[in-house]
């Protein structure tokens, strides 16, 4: 009988596991089938949208103004803006980013008409892929088949590309080239090379001549103009973080998105404003990434803010955010499987300038509390074919012309400004000629008493711009470290000039008065109480500048990369402002890479040195004398040699720039010299800032004890600090 039960026993267990495993099984296929109806079910309802029979292909009479397509890391989506159902073109070939509308083809079997997509992709960049070219694809949007394909061994990482006239143009983002290439045979037919591998172009948009660029620069992001005539390039910065898409409102506006906020932006070539017209201030975080704009309604792509692997990750699903830009509110937000970002939203089958052009648009009239207070600055990137510049900005400022011919580009004819929206003779923080003026301009200033020849010393071979203030900048192309440049005479006669850039009219003496009042020892490091510090330097100081000690406000790492502001900033403040809103332009801290009062000894020598390391070929080495007592030799010597050097003119308040990157040395034999140094680099960047006490080491890079707080929190405990001290 027990042998029995234990049979029956066995039995029974094993029914039981039995009769579960079916059960799961039945239930896979239950949800199976569920997934394959709805798929079936959004078909049918998407069928409406194309015509009254849908077999499930693509018609080329079929597309609606309601159907976009979406590019994402991982797939091409035909989507539907009113209905929200979609369908996949095409998946599995690499990176999608841009497309417009192929040339028709025929159903070798119906003879039905079937339309073609052209898009590029290109690899993940995984370890093992760096062999797998670029491409670009000739997809049939019917059957999602590869008609052609088309290795682009030229280029590395890609990103946009659109079309114009018979022309493709290709964001090179990995070598930092812009590629023009033949629309037939895909081959490269010219190649702009005025943008940098760190620029990170990646996206681009055409009207006429110009072509437009943004410039994601992995952080503070600018937008570019080329002429594509005459070669003549600017850069238009501070416009926002990590920042993407380029997309003209009546060609008198550009909307984009600050991805790194994230934020919608406007920036309106007539005002010469930034405005905020939507912010996403969701928990986690979010990324934007893909913009298209029909019917005064912007339509935003969104997903949770992550690595690059997290952006193009199968599970993270991208969110649609339709924006009315005349109510400024958000219409509807929806999900959407996209398996990663959206790369690019589009109407490439109806209108091929769609990815940067609006369709049917107004002018956006924002509400005053919209606007930034940001500050704007003109790098002028290249001059034009035959050494002119400044033309370019004078095109752009009030809206761009438009020329309508056979070969321009679709899209609104210039629009008359509402009656509401007010124009602006002048720019505001960016003078009316942001760049130098030509023809012998009297504010080029030189000094020099060796009685050299500066007479070819010009505004077109030595300026390189000016700062919103209106002082002028030398170009940075005197501080090259390429030592196998070709030198012409003007060159030679430039680098080592000292630029007069202005005089402060009194503007230094609220600094003056705090140092005069500073107790001695506080230019000890030690007695610095509330200060950070900085380690590691003291070897370079004493072997090239003994005597010499220095108040750090603000210091960078060797490359110029990241700088951070130190805590007695906000104790001199009050002084500091005025200085650099006459210097640079009022709210230019975030241009600000590194700033330091330098007290020099009586009876002290800073022995001839260059200054080393990436950062001086990056920055605008600017000096506003303090104290300066008699006696004083500050001395440069240029590529002629110790013979040919010359003596800097030191007049206290009025501030000037030498290119650090040739010799020069100080001799000091009177009393004490003070100096407020100011390193400016033309690009904002995102500032880091220290706690009182903080104690960091330069090694080329910044290392710190503590991480690095906010400007609002680094301000708090300065004044906890303060309190502390004085309650001591």
């Amino acid at each position: 009988m027990s042998l029995v039960r234990k049979m029956q026993s066995i039995f029974l267990r094993k029914s039981r596991r039995l009769t579960g495993l079916v059960t799961l099984l039945c239930c896979l296929l239950f949800i199976y089938i569920l997934r394959f109806y709805q798929d079936d079910l959004s078909k049918k309802s998407f069928s409406s949208e194309f015509g009254s029979e849908f077999d499930g292909k693509v018609t080329c009479e079929g597309f609606t103004s309601n159907q976009v397509l979406l590019t994402t890391p991982n797939k091409i989506i035909l989507y539907d803006l009113k209905s929200g159902f979609s369908r996949i073109v095409h998946a599995g070939d690499g990176l999608y980013y841009n497309s417009f509308k192929g040339p028709n083809s025929n159903d070798p079997v119906t003879g039905k008409c079937q339309p073609t997509l052209i898009v590029n992709t290109r690899k993940y960049y995984e370890k093992g892929t760096e062999k797998i070219p670029d491409k670009i694809l000739k997809i049939d949007m019917s059957s999602g088949k590869i008609l052609q394909s088309h290795a682009l061994s030229y280029s590395f990482f890609s990103h946009d590309m659109v079309k114009f006239q018979d022309l493709l143009f290709l964001a090179d983002t990995g070598h930092g080239f812009v590629w023009l290439i033949d629309l037939k045979s895909f081959d490269a037919k010219e190649k702009l090379t005025m943008f940098t591998k760190e620029d990170h172009i990646n996206n681009l948009g055409i009207c006429n001549d110009l072509l437009f660029a943004m410039l994601h620069s992995r952080g503070a992001s600018g937008i570019a103009v080329v002429d594509l005539k005459t070669k003549e390039t600017i850069i238009m910065r501070g416009v926002g973080n990590q920042a993407h898409q380029i997309m003209f409102l009546n060609y008198r506006q550009i909307l984009y998105l600050d991805s790194g906020l994230p934020a919608l932006k406007m920036f309106d070539l007539v005002t010469w404003k930034v405005y905020t017209l939507f912010q996403s201030s969701e928990d986690p975080k979010r990324f934007l990434k893909g913009l298209f704009v029909k019917d005064n309604v912007a339509y935003i792509g969104s997903t949770v803010a992550g690595s690059r692997a997290w952006r193009r990750d199968r599970d993270n699903d991208a969110e649609l955010i339709a924006f009315d830009l005349k109510l400024f509110q958000v219409l509807y937000k929806r999900k959407i499987d996209s398996d990663g970002i959206l790369n690019t939203i589009s109407q490439p089958f109806l209108r091929e300038d769609s990815g940067f052009m609006a369709i049917d648009s107004d002018l956006i009239v924002p509400d005053s509390r919209m606007e930034l207070p940001q500050s704007l600055t003109i790098e002028q990137r290249q001059t034009a074919l035959d050494g002119s510049r400044g033309e370019l900005l004078r095109r752009i400022k009030g809206g761009l012309e438009i020329k309508i011919t056979d070969g321009a580009l679709g899209g609104n004819a210039k629009q008359e400004l509402p009656k509401d929206y007010k124009e602006r003779d002048n720019i505001p923080n960016v003078k009316d000629a942001p760049v130098a003026k030509k023809n012998g301009n009297k504010e080029v200033v030189v000094y020099d008493k060796s009685g050299r020849d500066f007479s070819e010393v010009t505004p077109d071979n030595l300026i390189g711009g000016e700062w919103p203030s209106g002082m002028k900048f030398i170009d940075l192309m005197w501080k090259s470290q390429d030592k196998t440049m070709d030198l012409t005479s003007k060159v030679d006669r430039a680098e080592d000039v000292q630029l007069i850039m202005g005089d402060l009219n009194g503007g230094h003496l609220p600094l003056r008065d705090m140092l005069m009042n500073l107790p001695i020892e506080q230019w000890e490091y030690k007695h610095q109480k509330g200060n950070a510090f900085l380690g590691e330097r003291e070897g370079v100081m004493q072997k090239f500048k003994p005597g010499v000690r220095d108040i750090k406000f603000v210091f960078s790492d060797i490359n110029a990369e990241n700088s951070y502001w130190f805590p007695w900033y906000f104790k001199f403040e009050k002084a500091l402002k005025p200085i650099l809103d006459k210097v640079l332009g009022e709210n230019m801290t975030h241009h600000v890479a590194r700033m330091q009062l330098a007290r020099m000894a009586n009876d002290a020598e800073i022995k001839p040195h260059v200054d080393s390391g990436g950062w001086p070929s990056k920055l605008h080495r600017i000096h506003v004398p303090i104290i300066v007592p008699s006696g004083t030799v500050f001395s440069v010597v240029g590529r002629h040699g110790h013979d040919h050097s010359y003596s800097i003119r030191l007049v206290e308040g009025e501030v000037f720039e030498i290119n650090n990157r040739v010799m020069h040395w100080v001799k000091n034999p009177s009393d004490p010299r003070i100096h407020l140094l100011i390193d400016a680099r033309e690009r904002p960047y995102i500032p880091k800032y220290l706690a009182p006490g903080q104690e960091c080491k330069y090694l080329r890079e910044i290392v710190c004890d503590e991480p690095t707080i906010t400007k609002e929190k680094a301000y708090a405990l300065y004044q906890q600090h303060q309190q502390q001290l004085s309650q001591a």
